[in-house]
């Protein structure tokens, strides 16, 4: 009993995933020609399905937030036009004003676990909407960042195979 309770604690356990976000408006399908950009972070557990979204936004349209219209998320690879899987709109804190803007989007946002292999792929974009730029102003696709024991494993890797080919060559 011990072992399947075990096992069962075992197959619980989180993986909490880092994305980037760069957005811009030549990502947008077809390019907005916003000169607006947005960076930020995603934090995703994927037991709970719930994220966390922290972005910063430069040089948008928007003179305030009323005129931000939307905060959407799709199913797309980057430079392809997706399908909506979800309007963030209504749990986004924006605050700024004159293009110039903050995102917080808190942690108890449910994740469509259908689409979880498709965002650590880098196949899910959030893209937001001004009163000026209705089909999107700026455009991002995540992107899984590693983390630092995945990298310590091909750097250690990487060093493995350079000895060895030096090896050979002496």
């Amino acid at each position: 009993i011990s072992i399947a309770l075990t096992a069962c604690a075992l197959g619980a356990h989180a993986t909490l995933w880092d994305f980037t976000i760069n957005a811009s408006g030549n990502q947008v399908v077809p390019p907005s020609g916003s000169p607006g950009t947005g960076p930020g972070t995603l934090h995703y557990n994927d037991v709970t399905n719930q994220f966390q979204l922290n972005m910063t936004m430069a040089g948008i349209s928007a003179q305030n937030t009323t005129q931000i219209t939307g905060t959407k998320l799709y199913l797309g690879a980057p430079g392809v036009a997706g399908s909506l899987i979800d309007d963030l709109s209504v749990l986004c804190n924006w605050n700024g004003s004159n293009g110039n803007y903050g995102l917080f989007a808190p942690v108890f946002y449910n994740f469509n676990q259908q689409f979880e292999q498709d965002l650590i792929n880098g196949n899910v974009y959030l893209q937001v909407h001004t009163s000026q730029f209705g089909n999107g102003e700026i455009r991002g696709n995540f992107t899984s960042v590693p983390e630092p024991s995945t990298v310590a494993l091909v750097v250690l890797g990487s060093l493995g195979l350079l000895l060895r080919r030096r090896k050979k060559s002496v």
